[in-house]
């Protein structure tokens, strides 16, 4: 069985998050992935297959299966590029067990790169607000230090992200979080996936109708901490394309401390009472193989 392993929403290779994909002739099961997912032990690993010319797929991490994965998602479609399992250039769907169909573009920037963006499969929707208090207590941090004048909320995007605004960009790469029990807590209170904890920062090379954003994104398992998250980012531009009450909108990301991933999420509107969400991002081969023995 063939596999291969990509960096995504990098700048260069050996940047950006980690993703494993496996190809496969039909969908592997469930305990399949998961043993697959713990022997690479990758932020993610991706499993698909192709069927009447589109791309399925589905992601676990370490512990456990995942509804939605944005790096994992961009890994895939990469993978279709440059496997030459196209069958067109048009029309390009996608599909995710467990969120539906999406479409996709692509850029190949030479044999271990390519450029994709994607429609998100849905648009995603704020859930519920956050507590201050309570999530100021499990960062460690004053009440005070998270931003009220931006969206602290839970987003459903496939999964559930928490969105926590930091005041500033210092006070966000300073933050220690509390990766233990009372983070699981806090996690299955208010039935979160992961926490994208964000603050507005400066850039001059961005376009003028652009956002730029320094994030972190954390959870109580796996790798603990993610340098670039699709999901959650799709989930932040939805957040504060509604809170700042637009149309559309354009966020920058860049995520992570000692490894970072670059990320673009949009809302487009489409028509007067429609929107998508698309995410865009460069991945990197780094090594494949094909001696990938099943469990």
């Amino acid at each position: 069985m063939d596999f291969a392993l990509y960096d995504v929403f990098c700048d260069r290779s050996y940047s950006g998050n980690q993703a494993a994909v496996v190809r496969t002739d039909a969908e592997l099961t469930s305990d399949n992935l998961l043993i697959l997912a713990k022997e690479f032990n990758l932020p993610e690993t991706c499993a698909y297959w192709i069927e009447n010319g589109t791309p399925h797929m589905f992601f676990a991490t370490s512990d456990k299966l995942i509804g939605a994965c944005g790096h994992g998602l961009l890994a895939v479609l990469a993978d279709v590029v440059r496997m030459g399992h196209l069958t067109g250039l048009e029309n390009l769907d996608y599909s995710v067990k467990t969120c539906g169909f999406g479409s996709w573009e692509f850029i190949s920037l030479g044999p271990r790169s390519t450029k994709v963006s994607v429609r998100w499969p849905k648009l995603p929707t704020l859930s519920k607000s956050l507590p201050v208090d309570g999530t100021a207590q499990l960062l460690g941090i004053r009440p005070e230090s998270i931003n009220q004048d931006l969206p602290l909320v839970a987003v459903d995007s496939g999964i559930v992200n928490g969105l926590v605004p930091i005041i500033d960009e210092k006070g966000l790469i300073a933050l220690e979080p509390k990766f233990g029990s009372e983070m699981k807590k806090y996690f299955e209170k208010h039935g979160l996936d992961d926490l994208e904890l964000y603050c507005i920062t400066e850039n001059q090379n961005a376009k003028s109708d652009s956002l730029c954003i320094r994030s972190r994104n954390v959870f109580p398992y796996g790798v603990r901490e993610e340098s670039a998250t699709g999901s959650a980012s799709i989930s932040l531009a939805a957040a504060l394309c509604e809170f700042k009450e637009l149309p559309g909108i354009e966020v920058i990301i860049t995520q992570g401390i000692s490894r970072q991933g670059h990320i673009i999420a949009r809302i487009i509107q489409t028509t007067e009472t429609a929107k998508e969400a698309w995410l865009e991002g460069r991945v990197n081969l780094i090594a494949s193989g094909n001696d990938l023995n099943l469990p």
